[in-house]
């Protein structure tokens, strides 16, 4: 939901997100689901490390990448203990969105 409210902002008066995948690039290297974020992206996972044009990719297919047009109030729920999506996505995104 955090993407579509970047990519179609009139269409949402409130947005609420748990545990959101906000920034696929910051994401990958630190979560169990690596080959889930290169797919994610479009990309080959191939046991390597992320080279700087796949986080590039990874960025551009991110929520966090629209965040610019969200215009709707969004409630954040993060936990500490999602074992996919570490909770340092979902403070990324609301620093971003404080820092608008």
């Amino acid at each position: 939901v955090t993407h579509l409210a970047g990519q179609y902002p009139q269409m949402f008066k409130g947005v609420v997100a748990r545990n959101p995948v906000t920034n696929i690039a910051s994401m990958t290297g630190i979560t169990d689901i690596t080959d889930w974020t290169f797919n994610e992206a479009g990309q080959t996972y191939d046991w390597l490390h992320a080279k700087p044009e796949t986080l590039v990719s990874m960025w551009e297919k991110s929520p966090i990448c629209h965040i610019e047009k969200i215009e709707a109030p969004i409630f954040l729920m993060i936990g500490s203990k999602d074992l996919r999506v570490p909770a340092s996505n979902g403070v990324e995104f609301y620093h971003s969105l404080k820092a608008l």
